[in-house]
């Protein structure tokens, strides 16, 4: 009879052989590791900058909206007659802005917010004219660190109360915009602040001249112009219904010129946006713009 024994050494080794990995396998399985780690750490990085680029440009859309229906609906409620668009020949450091007259009700700090913003109407049904309304640009704090902030300006709302009974025709306001004499409400927070650096080479609104800065916020009066057979839209930048010829014309424009007997009045009004909108991944600002006609309806 033969008694068979295994091979202990034989068997530790083999049981030393599969209770690990060796080296090589290692390094291959941390590589392996790396690359399935870097994959779902660029695409969380993808969709975390997607997702913060459209918050941010929804954000700015938003804003503008408001801006766009707070301008508009003034423009609509008011008279041509009274609009007046800064800066202009006679206050040309004015910082860009317009005023207009408004029959809407004035609501005077204290008011309970419930009061309604109603248009006062005479009984010959004719606006009782209520207040005036002003829109200015601010300049954004100066901040030395931050190459984006220092040309950026808000864009502020207020109101003047007219006294009763003081006002019957529509008439411009002799009080300037930037004067800031009511409750300021901000519009849009980042519009392009004039006489600042160009953002990726895309020039501030101007006049037809080139002398005039607007920033981000310029107004302009819609003129319809007769060229041979053809009626052309052309903007302007004095009010067509308080003088009806070529001084509404800016810069050498209005050189040699006196009448201009093939335009017709038309009671439209353009207004301009250029909004500034920080990256958040390269930390540069963006430009954002939009333009919008609104017609004064009284």
């Amino acid at each position: 009879m033969h008694l068979l024994i295994p091979n202990s050494k034989k068997h530790i080794n083999r049981q030393k052989r599969y209770n690990g990995f060796n080296l090589t396998e290692l390094i291959i399985y941390l590589f392996i590791l790396m690359v399935v780690m870097a994959t779902i750490l660029s695409i969380f990085l993808f969709v975390s900058r997607g997702y913060s680029r459209s918050t941010s440009a929804f954000g700015v859309q938003q804003e503008v909206q408001t801006g766009v229906h707070w301008l508009k609906r003034d423009l609509q409620q008011t008279s041509l007659n009274s609009v007046v668009v800064y800066p202009n020949a006679d206050h040309p450091n004015e910082p860009p802005g317009v005023s207009m007259i408004s029959a809407v009700e004035y609501i005077a700090p204290g008011d309970p917010a419930t009061k309604t913003r109603n248009m006062q109407i005479s009984e010959y049904g004719v606006p009782q004219w209520q207040k005036y309304v002003f829109y200015t640009i601010i300049p954004n704090p100066y901040n030395s660190s931050d190459n984006f902030n220092p040309r950026t300006a808000k864009l502020v709302r207020w109101e003047k109360q007219i006294p009763a009974s003081t006002v019957i025709d529509p008439k411009p306001s002799d009080i300037l915009p930037s004067t800031l004499q009511g409750i300021q409400k901000t519009v849009i927070s980042s519009v392009m602040a004039p006489g600042t650096p160009l953002i990726k080479g895309i020039d501030h609104l101007k006049d037809n001249a080139k002398v005039l800065d607007y920033g981000g916020f310029r107004v302009q009066f819609v003129r319809n112009e007769l060229e041979g057979a053809v009626l052309t839209e052309k903007l302007y930048y004095i009010n067509p219904a308080d003088v009806f010829d070529n001084s509404g014309l800016s810069g050498d424009e209005t050189q040699g010129k006196t009448t201009q007997p093939t335009s017709t009045l038309t009671p439209l009004v353009q207004v301009d946006f250029m909004i500034l909108q920080p990256d958040n991944r390269t930390g540069k600002p963006s430009v954002f713009s939009t333009t919008f006609q609104a017609a004064p309806r009284n």
